[in-house]
Parts: C-alpha cells; sequence; structure tokens
C-alpha cells in the first residue's frame, strides 16, 4: 500500500492537495474531521490522532484501495509513523509546519494546478510517489 501524509501551510490548501491525488481506482482520501487543537504538543490530542491514524491505515486495504493519501499531519510523530510504515510526507507550499519536519526525499506540492517553480501539484505529487514505489 502507499501511504501519504499532508502536512504544511494550512488546513484548505492541504485538503486541496490531497483531493488533487485521489484516484478512484486505487485511492483513497482521509480528512480528519477534526481539527487540530491550538496547543500542538497536547498529549492527549497527539494520542487521539494517533489512534485515529493507525485506524485509517487498517481500513485502507478493507475498502479495496492501494493507497491512502491523508491530510493534516500536523503532528511529528504522526510523520515518523507514516515514514516508519513505508510511507511519504508532502509538505504543501505555505508556512511549514512548526511540528513536521521536511526531510531529504520529501516531496514539495502546491495547491496550484500544474504546480509552479519547485512545487508540483497533487496529481503529478501522487504519479511521483508511483514511480519510487516501482508501481507505474
Amino acid at each position: 500500500m502507499l501511504l501519504i501524509g499532508i502536512a504544511g501551510a494550512n488546513a484548505t490548501a492541504r485538503e486541496r492537495v490531497a483531493r488533487a491525488m485521489r484516484d478512484a481506482q486505487i485511492c483513497t482520501v482521509s480528512v480528519y474531521t477534526d481539527a487540530p487543537a491550538q496547543r500542538f504538543g497536547a498529549h492527549a490530542e497527539v494520542a487521539r490522532r494517533m489512534q485515529r491514524l493507525e485506524g485509517m491505515i487498517s481500513a485502507t486495504p478493507a475498502k479495496g484501495a492501494e493507497c491512502l493519501v491523508v491530510a493534516h499531519v500536523v503532528h511529528r510523530v504522526e510523520a515518523e509513523r507514516i515514514r516508519k510504515l513505508g510511507g511519504h510526507v508532502v509538505h504543501v507550499e505555505g508556512v511549514p509546519s512548526d511540528e513536521v519536519p521536511i526531510v531529504r526525499g520529501d516531496l514539495l506540492a502546491t495547491a496550484t494546478k500544474d504546480g509552479h517553480r519547485h512545487f508540483i501539484d497533487g496529481e503529478a505529487a501522487l504519479s511521483e510517489l508511483w514511480a519510487k514505489r516501482g508501481v507505474a
């Protein structure tokens, strides 16, 4: 399964990039229905979000999808879990996340169709990640 987390920018931009990655045949997009709390370090919030992330990951194959795109990755532990499972983090153009660092190999995406400068759009990001995985 291809696992992708979307971080950075703002909620609207992250959702636009995630939705651009949606492919009805192979990808499911999961958007947290609750906005993150103001205090990003709140342990209860992190635990709740991690539990939700694990649930989305385990439910994806049952839905018949080969790809899960998780919008609103706002905590370092969420990004670390996605990477540990062989997934990828995509950072959206805008204000970078204070919590989720950009690491070598992460993609930079924009909510703008067709991308610009060094930012690619969500559809191109999905294609690149499939290619990295060896699925074309």
